[in-house]
């Protein structure tokens, strides 16, 4: 908390500068948000010694020296501690090197210096404060090898007490942008675009959807590329370089519209109170045309009544701002109010006790038992092959109102069922 005396302090300097020092101040604040840092280790193998330098990236820092965000390299006075450092670009060595913001790749020198020719090892720590597509390499110039500093260390023998500021780089790729394109209402033409560090060539990337299944490769690929004529979905990008890989979740919307409708009934009589349900996906609008002229608009599972026995084709509309649209159909029975014929009337009982849903005979064999949440999610999927009483537990279900659908090619029964 500022004292009143510093308040007051305040006060006796021009508006002008008080902004400015506001303004430089939410700078820094912002540019501590991107800042990246890593650590590179030199360790003489021979006696575990070892010696760190720091290289962040953050904005407002630039390649060149800058006392106010490096540190120059102060060096260890004793012989048997090998010594490392960066570069700047204007030749300061380095303890600690902010080297610019982190908007592409970035390449920094490494020095190093050694009292006595042995093995070495150039290790990397902090890699997992860059995204893991970025790729942090050793790239050797003696040997003309680039090495993945994430898989594993780097060893390499100095035959002599020796000091190279040319031997090494540093290389931070930028991390692969990736751009979706939705899938339209075919649902078979999204995108996946990957713009890339056209530095890096990367072993493989494959595509793989929700069941694991590989839906695209790529091999040796570099610059941009696509994965096209994607249906919605949630998919898994797979970047390998070498020995190294990493995955990447992606979750691909579509606009497609899906449509399934049912009613309490098929067969009822004039003036008999009957409820609609619809179960769609990707849908925003509604319309049911319900066969004796009566236009329902907007409301998902209607209730409505027929006051005119005959048989009506119930038609609803489900469709979405994108244009996207899909229909389904049913068709009801109408009797005159003497009632339905007993032999007319659905073959199934469905009841819910102690959170088993219990499905008595008869039944058509071999039907498909589908539970769908009121918001239209399936939750439950079953097949039933015989003809006896089934029961179905349903302790891992929360309780609510749900619409159960048992469906054997044409014939379909939808009721909605409550969980206590």
């Amino acid at each position: 908390m500022f004292t009143p005396a510093f308040v007051c302090c305040l006060r006796n300097f021009p508006r002008q500068f008080l902004v400015a020092c506001l303004l430089m101040f939410m700078a820094v604040a912002s540019a501590s948000t991107g800042k990246k840092e890593l650590k590179i280790g030199l360790m003489n193998l021979s006696n575990g010694t070892y010696d760190l330098t720091t290289i962040y990236l953050d904005f407002g820092t630039s390649p060149a020296y800058n006392s106010l965000e490096d540190a120059a390299k102060v060096f260890n006075p004793s012989p048997i501690v090998p010594q490392l450092y960066s570069i700047t670009t204007d030749n300061y060595y380095c303890q600690t090197n902010g080297y610019g913001p982190f908007v592409n790749t970035v390449s920094i020198p490494l020095g190093f210096e050694v009292d006595s020719g042995g093995t070495y090892r150039i290790f990397c720590n902090l890699i997992d404060n860059f995204e893991p597509t970025c790729l942090i390499r050793l790239y050797d110039q003696f040997t003309s090898l680039t090495h993945d500093l994430r898989s594993n260390y780097f060893n390499f023998s100095i035959p002599h007490a020796t000091q190279d500021n040319n031997r090494f780089l540093l290389l931070v790729s930028f991390p692969p942008v990736i751009q979706l394109q939705d899938a339209s209402c075919t649902n078979n033409d999204g995108v996946i675009s990957i713009q890339q560090d056209p530095s890096v060539t990367w072993s493989l990337c494959q595509l793989y959807n929700s069941s694991n299944t590989l839906v695209g490769s790529y091999s040796n690929i570099t610059g941009n590329f696509q994965f096209t004529g994607l249906p919605e979905g949630n998919y898994t990008l797979a970047f390998v370089y070498n020995s190294y890989v990493t995955t990447q979740a992606i979750n691909l919307n579509g606009h497609y519209v899906t449509n399934q409708i049912g009613v309490s009934k098929t067969i009822a009589s004039v003036g008999e109170q009957l409820q609609f349900f619809s179960l769609t996906g990707n849908a925003t609008q509604f319309e049911w045309d319900l066969g004796d002229g009566s236009i329902i608009v907007g409301i998902t599972h209607p209730q409505f009544a027929y006051y005119e026995p005959g048989t009506y084709m119930v038609v609803m509309r489900a469709y979405n701002v994108y244009g996207c649209e899909a229909f389904d159909t049913l068709y009801i029975t109408i009797l005159p109010s003497t009632g339905i014929p007993e032999s007319e009337k659905p073959p199934v009982r469905v009841s819910v006790l102690e959170r088993e849903l219990i499905i008595h005979k008869p039944l058509p064999e071999h039907v498909s038992v589908t539970l769908y949440h009121i918001n239209g999610q399936a939750v439950l999927n079953r097949s039933i092959s015989d003809n006896s009483e089934t029961r179905i537990p349903l302790v891992e279900l929360p309780a609510g109102v749900y619409l159960l659908q048992l469906q054997q090619g044409s014939w379909r029964y939808v009721r909605k069922v409550l969980i206590p």
